[in-house]
């Protein structure tokens, strides 16, 4: 009987653990000019291959983009995954998700 309260105390001292430590996520959101499907899918297929990427979205037809990684993002991590087609990009954000507030669309008042 104390093995058995000594597992379920450890096994529900674990959850608290566990519960405590969620990782921080950040995103990047705006919008791209791209009409071609096929380098779209390309890049978002590269977004989504690398690690630190825990949900991308190219919207083709708002031509809306929603990153959320494990990693600060910035326009170097933008330029990178977007490569000869990120000077279509423009109206970007960059944050901490579920802490800095996400615009809403349709964006406005972009000065990029």
């Amino acid at each position: 009987m104390k093995n058995f309260i000594f597992i379920v105390f450890f096994l529900f001292s674990l959850s608290f653990q566990s519960y405590g430590q969620e990782q921080t996520l950040y995103f990047s959101q705006g919008l791209f000019q791209l009409d071609d499907e096929a380098t779209i899918q390309s890049i978002e297929n590269q977004i989504k291959n690398d690690q630190l990427v825990s949900v991308v979205r190219l919207d083709r037809p708002t031509k809306r983009f929603f990153i959320l990684a494990k990693e600060e993002i910035n326009t170097t991590n933008l330029t990178n995954w977007f490569g000869t087609v990120a000077s279509t990009l423009h109206c970007m954000q960059f944050g901490k998700y579920g802490v800095d507030a996400l615009k809403p669309y349709p964006f406005v008042d972009c000065n990029d």
